[in-house]
Order: structure tokens, then C-alpha cells, then sequence
């Protein structure tokens, strides 16, 4: 692979993971509450937190 097509393929995985972040970080602060929110979050390894809100997502994402 090139490196121009490496870097693009970076900055999709980058903007997919702020996305995805987003979209798990946002419902738990909201649920438990910041200082609560964050400590839950961080115990949790990323991939987890996605595959219990998107597994089909996940799944698919992971097979490519």
C-alpha cells in the first residue's frame, strides 16, 4: 500500500472512531452523570462499548 493510501485510510478509521465515540460516550454521561459516566467508560475497553450498542455494526466492521 502507498503511503498516501495508508494516511487516507488513517483519517476514515480516525473520523469513524470520533464518530462512533460520539455516539457511545453521549448516552452514558447523560445516563450516569459525568464523573460516574466517565469512570464507566473508561473501565470498558472501546470495542465493547460498540458492539453493545452497534452489534451488527460492529460485526460488519470487523469482518472488512
Amino acid at each position: 500500500e502507498t503511503t498516501d493510501g495508508l494516511e487516507e485510510r488513517l483519517k476514515k478509521e480516525q473520523d469513524w472512531a470520533y464518530k462512533i465515540g460520539a455516539q457511545l460516550v453521549t448516552p452514558i454521561l447523560e445516563e450516569y452523570g459525568v464523573e460516574k459516566g466517565i469512570e464507566r467508560i473508561y473501565s470498558q475497553d472501546p470495542l465493547t462499548l460498540y458492539e453493545m450498542v452497534h452489534p451488527e455494526e460492529y460485526w460488519e466492521r470487523m469482518m472488512d
